[in-house]
C-alpha cells in the first residue's frame, strides 16, 4: 500500500520537506516498482523500466503411431504400441500388447526382454470360415530372414510382417538401438492366389 504524503501548496515547501516526508515518498516509490516474476524479463535503466513478456510455448508430446517398438520400464525392455491386425489386438506372450487397463489388478502392457539383436514380426494365423478369424501375435526371431511357417492352403494362411529391430551390443552398459521397419497405422493382411498381402488399414 502507497503512503505518499500530501502537500500543502499553500505552504512553504521547506516546511514540508521533512525527514519523515521524504521516508514516506522513497518508501511508496520503491513499493510501485516492478518485482521480477513469472513470464516476463525486466530491464532497468536510468530512464525507465521496460518489461519483456517472455512467451512460453507449449511442445506437443510427441506422436508415436500404433504397431512400433518402444523403451520399455527398464533397460533391455521394450514394449510395442496398441494397434490391430485385421481388426484384431496382438498378443505377446498371451497378453494383449496394451495391458488391460481395467482389470483389477491392472494388466501391464507386456515387454519383450533384450539381451541381443532382436528381430520383431506380428505373426497373422488366419482361418477361412464365415466370418473368417485371424490369431495375432507378436514373434522375435535372432535372424533377419521371414521366420519360418509362411503356407497358404484351402483353409486358411500364415503369414508375418516385420515391424523392426532391436539392436544389441554387450558391454557395461550394454547397449541398445530401435530401428522400426514399420511406419506406424494399423494393419491388414489378406490372402490372395498364393500371396499374403500386408497393408495399412
Amino acid at each position: 500500500m502507497n503512503n505518499f504524503p500530501r502537500f500543502n501548496p499553500n505552504e512553504p515547501a521547506l516546511d514540508q520537506l521533512s525527514t519523515t516526508n521524504l521516508n514516506l515518498v522513497s518508501g511508496g516509490q520503491k513499493s510501485n516498482q516492478i518485482q521480477p516474476g513469472v513470464g516476463y524479463r525486466l530491464t532497468q535503466t536510468g530512464g525507465g523500466t521496460t518489461m519483456n513478456i517472455t512467451r512460453r510455448i507449449r511442445r506437443a508430446a510427441p506422436i508415436v503411431g500404433n504397431l512400433l517398438i518402444i523403451q520399455g520400464t527398464d533397460t533391455g525392455k521394450y514394449q510395442i504400441t496398441t494397434g490391430t491386425v485385421n481388426s484384431e489386438d496382438p498378443t505377446l506372450g498371451g497378453v494383449a500388447i496394451g495391458g488391460d487397463p481395467d482389470a483389477e489388478p491392472v494388466v501391464a502392457p507386456p515387454e519383450l526382454t533384450v539381451t541381443a539383436d532382436t528381430y520383431v514380426w506380428i505373426k497373422c494365423v488366419g482361418v477361412f470360415a464365415d466370418p473368417d478369424t485371424y490369431t495375432i501375435t507378436i514373434e522375435t526371431e535372432s535372424t533377419t530372414p521371414t521366420p519360418s511357417g509362411t503356407t497358404i492352403t484351402a483353409t486358411g494362411f500364415t503369414s508375418f510382417f516385420k515391424i523392426g529391430k532391436i539392436d544389441y551390443t554387450a558391454g557395461t552398459p550394454a547397449t541398445y538401438d530401435i530401428t522400426n521397419s514399420h511406419s506406424g497405422g494399423n494393419l491388414n493382411v489378406e490372402s490372395f492366389g498364393n500371396v499374403n498381402l500386408w497393408f495399412k488399414s
